[in-house]
């Protein structure tokens, strides 16, 4: 396969910004929101109306190819899920939270004292299950959880609607593969793969974990928030490509680069994170050829996104530390630095089971979380600390209005 990462870079910088839209891949957005709102009303399980309009768009929007890159990604779509969410959550505060709806707007819209709204973001999936047994795998796994007796309703629409999703994904990874075949036959077989099992080597883990993100981000229209320990996921398919001659080093560092850099030229909001090093689910630290390579093919792509977390632990190898050091010195500084010590110990302290607390991920604005297990943070809001002072020193009035906030 061809990866010279280098040839692309140039034209990979604006793969976001210059989407070229096959027309005849699939239909339009006109033809798109008719059809979702037929679902919605068709459908009164807004489980099974989300999985149904997911399906929808993976498997009858149109696509767009990467001929240059050596992931693809691309399905017309963004936002319209999104929307869909937003008009949800409007009902649903109409509905039975009409007077704090209304304080929290005049709070903020006459005031500007505070805000606070639902936040849909701060996800960690499990891409460590998901890598393990790939999209037939986690079918199987529903398909054998829903033949539990005693199920409730909501329980089986829960099932039938991963079942819903789970196909729609491997449908997506079928098109974009026969899309991509007369360019790039090699990136046509990895996705083939993964819609038909779990990933078997460095390329298509990278691939699937590409999919994977902005499917559930720029289509599902939920925030993931990590991506995971990225060094602990790709490691075992280095370590097999390595040992087995398939790939070397050089060329894996190729693929990173193309990794890395699509997150990148993508923007994503606020910086997509992932995490290397730290303890361990036994306790020993994690650090890998993985963990040292991801951070020297970053440093060389002079990049500031995705954004790194760097778990450190007593057992962090001193090269690995002063290998990111080195890179903050130079310039490339979007790295952070947690303390492992702290979080494990900020998990134990609210009921996180030992195993699970070593293994946590930190996500969002830094905070612990187990990963691929729960969101860490469900709302957020804004206080304005001057509106604060002012309202003391003026018995509880806005100075503009005159009003009693």
């Amino acid at each position: 396969m061809k990866m010279n990462f280098e040839d692309s870079r140039d034209t990979l910088l604006y793969s976001f910004e210059k989407i070229d839209w096959i027309e005849d891949s699939g239909i339009g957005e006109e033809e798109l929101r008719t059809q979702i709102s037929k679902i919605e009303d068709e459908n009164p399980s807004k489980a099974i109306a989300k999985a149904k309009i997911f399906e929808l768009i993976l498997t009858r929007s149109r696509i767009a190819l990467d001929k240059e890159d050596i992931f693809q990604d691309k399905v017309f779509g963004y936002g319209l899920m999104s929307a869909l969410r937003w008009k949800w959550e409007k009902q649903i505060k109409e509905t039975y939270l009409p007077d704090e709806s209304a304080k929290i707007a005049e709070a903020w819209n006459s005031f500007g004292a505070y805000s606070a709204n639902g936040d849909y973001g701060h996800t960690s999936p499990n891409t460590r299950l998901l890598l393990s047994v790939g999209f037939v795998g986690l079918l199987e796994r529903v398909e054998l959880a829903e033949q539990k007796e005693g199920l409730s309703e909501e329980q089986k629409q829960f099932y039938l609607s991963c079942k819903i999703v789970l196909g729609a994904m491997m449908r997506v990874c079928e098109r974009l593969a026969d899309a991509i075949e007369p360019y790039n036959a090699d990136n046509a077989t990895a996705l083939r793969s993964i819609a038909n099992g779990a990933p078997q080597n460095s390329y298509e883990a990278m691939q699937l974990i590409i999919l994977y993100f902005f499917m559930h981000e720029y289509i599902g229209g939920t925030r993931v928030r990590t991506l995971g320990r990225l060094d602990v996921l790709l490691y075992p398919f280095y370590q097999a490509d390595i040992e087995s001659g398939r790939c070397s080093e050089n060329d894996i560092k190729q693929m990173l680069k193309f990794f890395l850099f699509k997150l990148w030229s993508a923007k994503v909001p606020f910086d997509l994170p992932f995490c290397l090093s730290g303890i361990g689910e036994d306790g020993e630290d994690v650090t890998n050829e993985m963990s040292y390579l991801i951070v020297k093919t970053y440093d060389e792509l002079n990049i500031h996104s995705p954004k790194i977390h760097i778990r450190v632990s007593d057992k962090t190898p001193k090269g690995f530390v002063k290998l990111v050091l080195d890179c903050i010195r130079r310039g490339n500084s979007s790295f952070v630095f947690v303390n492992d010590n702290v979080g494990i110990e900020a998990l134990r302290r609210v009921g996180i089971d030992e195993r699970d607390a070593k293994n946590f991920v930190p996500i969002g604005c830094y905070e612990p979380a187990v990963w691929g297990v729960e969101i860490g943070c469900t709302g957020n809001g804004g206080v304005s600390l001057p509106k604060a002072i002012e309202l003391v020193l003026n018995n509880g009035c806005d100075l503009a209005s005159g009003k009693p906030c």
